[in-house]
């Protein structure tokens, strides 16, 4: 049974030394204490040894194993019953593409991997982190049934591993983060919003500056209208704000509100969150920590990086909707 150590599994795992062994484990994290050490510090690792990490977590193109030998023998086993009930009723067995593989592998008649490699899925690292995550949960999905425990003990280290360094923790403090936030112009935040919610799907308008009528930005799907107003105050958001949209979205038979605090909203009886918590389906609010959460989700964990970029891009776009 290998030992563990950090520093040398991390020599292992970057291919700067050999395995010390067949059995050393390099598809997870070897142990619950690696795991949670090296997650403690991910924000501060080397991109190029994360990347090293996660590729030999997802997974690389390979043929068959001996795990996947004994999941041909029970497909062949299911193809003949399958093929003996095809004679009987007139109806031709059907295999997913996952037994197709296995089978024509087995067989010699097909060179293709039995197992597709997933590191494409790093490709939307930094950027969309959140949609690399989904690639990795699809993936299980598709082969909860056939996957051995160590490749889903990867796959899961993998998405985790995501989540802490490029969503949670990313290059950048929250603090820091929420300064760059507070700086920015109240019309550049509201760009940066629409530009959020445009990539959460939906389609958005920044209304214009003087008239807004109580909601800054307006984001449409099938179905759903939803009122964005946005208050990039150094201050707690207060009551009328969000009664006010409250009215609005009633008025106008819009699907909900969101508020967006950037510094929090006020607390305690007859304040903002006790009158938003009244219309719960109506009314959320979002403050700065939540906002930049989810923009870390959605934008990857180096939007800050980009920042003018993502604004002037969205104010060039929001330009040319028709008006």
């Amino acid at each position: 049974m290998p030992t563990y150590e950090m520093g040398q599994w991390l020599l292992v795992m970057c291919h700067r030394t050999q395995q010390p062994s067949p059995d050393y484990l390099v598809a997870a994290f070897p142990t619950d204490e690696i795991r949670e050490a090296y997650l403690s510090i991910a924000s501060e690792r080397a991109e190029q040894e994360v990347r090293h990490i996660l590729r030999a977590f997802v997974g690389h193109s390979r043929s068959l194993g001996s795990f996947d030998r004994l999941q041909v023998l029970s497909i062949e086993a299911l193809r003949k019953e399958q093929g003996r009930e095809a004679t009987k009723n007139g109806w031709s067995p059907r295999f997913t593409e996952y037994e197709i593989r296995a089978l024509n592998h087995l067989s010699g008649t097909s060179s293709t991997p039995t197992w597709e490699g997933l590191t494409w899925a790093l490709d939307l690292l930094p950027h969309a982190p959140q949609k690399a995550i989904d690639v990795i949960h699809a993936y299980m999905y598709a082969h909860a049934q056939v996957l051995p425990d160590l490749r889903i003990s990867g796959l899961t280290d993998a998405a985790e591993l995501i989540r802490t360094r490029y969503i949670l923790q990313g290059s950048a403090s929250i603090e820091t983060l929420l300064e760059l936030i507070l700086n920015l112009d109240s019309r550049d935040f509201e760009y940066l919003v629409a530009h959020l919610y445009e990539v959460l799907g939906y389609d958005t308008e920044v209304t214009p500056a003087q008239k807004d009528y109580g909601k800054d930005v307006i984001a449409r799907k099938i179905n759903e209208t939803v009122f964005i107003e946005c208050k990039n105050w150094q201050g707690h958001v207060g009551v009328k704000v969000i009664s006010d949209l409250a009215g609005r979205v009633s008025m106008e038979q819009a699907t909900r509100g969101i508020v967006i605090g950037t510094s929090g909203f006020t607390e305690g009886p007859a304040t903002a969150t006790e009158i938003a918590s009244r219309w719960p389906s109506r009314i959320s609010l979002l403050d700065g920590i939540e906002l930049i959460k989810l923009m870390n989700q959605h934008l990857g964990s180096e939007w800050h990086r980009r920042v003018e970029r993502i604004i002037q891009s969205e104010r060039s776009r929001q330009d040319r909707r028709p008006k």
